[in-house]
């Protein structure tokens, strides 16, 4: 059935919404009807910190998207990000047919959701609401699939990542939605939704980082082989840098938010360009001239994003191990954060300051913007990378609208990654790193600990 869907974007700094329409009998083209966004108030990480204001700003633009679209949505989803999010890799085995030698079934969608019904209940917990069951892939007797549908095997076991928000939050934001007389039809996290819209099969072959640098929260998804392996959500985003300029020139947060939006990364050259100045005068509402020196806002930046960096290196390190240097080929980054000047930039130099080898940084673009019309495609705010979670989030939509598919089948991969792969051997999979080995681990992740926290207190 076709149908009218809108993606709310509850962030901190502004609220994003991207109304579109899905069309049954094209199974790749949305159409975008209305995309928009407007000041963020009362909503802070995710929480509601003052009822009112936070009523008001989803009204608003709720009010916005009623006048354009001519009434009602159909359905209505919300992202929100908060530092109450956690994750969990799940792995259930289903036994699907007799355990006679020879015997063999027909792997169909009903084991699928009998799996992730297995899922649900493994992960559940009373404090938490889970809001995506993804499956990462299947092992059929033992050998790794994809797309196990139509196969044949004795045992299917699922490996899913699991991604829960604090009851409380979720409840929070879906009574705020009732008071204004919308249903919530689901709640999702920004940093994953965003995959869909950005990654691309190419990135199935790569260990990427996804980092969504908000307003007042940064997510984080670590991903391999086209599945997420690791998702979080730290305390701290692009406000941090406003609030110290805004300390540091004793200036308004208003003249320090266009502060940081001017100027972003700004690093003084060894040379002096001809014309080129360091300064900039910012004029006053009371009519007080300040100047700031450009080359200072930058380190200032630049500390801020080392502090989180370090916090998502030592998550990565401290649930899976993950060693930097060799499991990770890209950074990608979205979120307001990395619209500033020369963001990507600072990210590129921090990681070559730290020695990871081999590891791209890139600003994250959707994949499926051509098939916007010619009116929307030049939107600049659809462009953004802010805009990502709600695009990708659109996408998601159309293609689980039969009953999730990210939940209820294999072919929901953010990758639609179709190749089957051998499990690899008991010997292989159970291989123990050597002594020497762990310490070289263990030094390297002292190494870039120190280099962040000396550089944050530098700064």
């Amino acid at each position: 059935m076709s149908e009218t869907v809108g993606v709310l974007d509850i962030g901190s700094g502004y609220i994003k919404v991207l109304v579109s329409f899905i069309e049954d009998e094209d199974n790749i083209r949305t159409e975008p009807l209305l995309v928009d966004k407007r000041e963020s108030k009362g909503i802070e990480e995710g929480v509601i910190v003052r009822a009112s204001s936070a009523r008001n700003s989803v009204k608003e633009i709720l009010d916005l998207v009623r006048e354009r679209n001519g009434g009602e949505l159909a359905k209505l989803y919300i992202l929100v990000s908060h530092p109450k999010v956690k994750y969990s890799n799940t792995s259930v085995r289903l036994q699907i047919s007799p355990s006679q030698e020879g015997e063999f079934s027909e792997v169909k969608e009903e084991h699928l959701k009998q799996l992730s019904e297995m899922v649900r209940r493994e992960a559940q917990e009373p404090e938490y609401e889970i809001i995506h069951i993804v499956p990462k892939y299947f092992l059929l007797d033992g050998e790794k699939y994809y797309e196990p549908v139509g196969l044949h095997a004795t045992t299917i076991e699922g490996v899913y990542h699991v991604i829960k928000l604090k009851k409380q939050v979720y409840l929070n934001i879906r009574n705020l939605l009732r008071s204004l007389n919308y249903d919530v039809n689901r709640i999702m996290l920004p940093v994953f939704t965003a995959s869909y819209d950005i990654l691309t099969e190419e990135d199935s072959k790569k260990r990427i980082l996804l980092i969504d640098f908000g307003h007042t929260t940064t997510g984080f998804s670590y991903f391999v082989d086209g599945s997420p392996e690791i998702t979080g959500v730290i305390s701290g985003g692009i406000r941090d840098v406003i609030e110290i300029l805004s300390a540091q020139y004793k200036i308004p947060t208003k003249n320090a938010q266009e502060l940081i939006k001017d100027v972003g990364y700004y690093r003084r050259q060894n040379y002096s360009l001809e014309g080129e100045d360091e300064n900039i005068t910012l004029e006053l509402e009371e009519g007080n001239v300040v100047t700031i020196n450009k080359n200072e806002v930058g380190n200032i930046l630049k500390g801020f994003v080392a502090e989180v960096l370090a916090k998502i290196f030592e998550k990565l390190f401290d649930d899976r191990q993950i060693d930097v240097t060799k499991d990770l080929d890209e950074i990608i980054l979205i979120g307001g954060g990395a619209k500033l000047p020369k963001f990507k930039q600072l990210v590129e130099e921090l990681i070559e300051e730290v020695e990871i080898p081999h590891c791209l940084v890139r600003i994250g673009k959707g994949k499926f913007l051509t098939y916007y019309d010619s009116e929307f495609s030049q939107r600049e705010d659809l462009l953004e990378t802010d805009f990502a979670p709600v695009r990708g989030a659109i996408e998601l939509i159309r293609r689980g609208r039969e009953g999730w598919q990210e939940e209820n089948s294999g072919g929901s991969n953010p990758l639609l990654l179709n190749e089957k792969k051998k499990e690899p051997t008991y010997e292989e999979a159970t291989a123990v790193e050597s002594l020497e080995e762990k310490n070289k681990k263990q030094n390297f992740w002292s190494k870039i600990m120190n280099f962040f926290k000396n550089l944050i207190s530098e700064e």
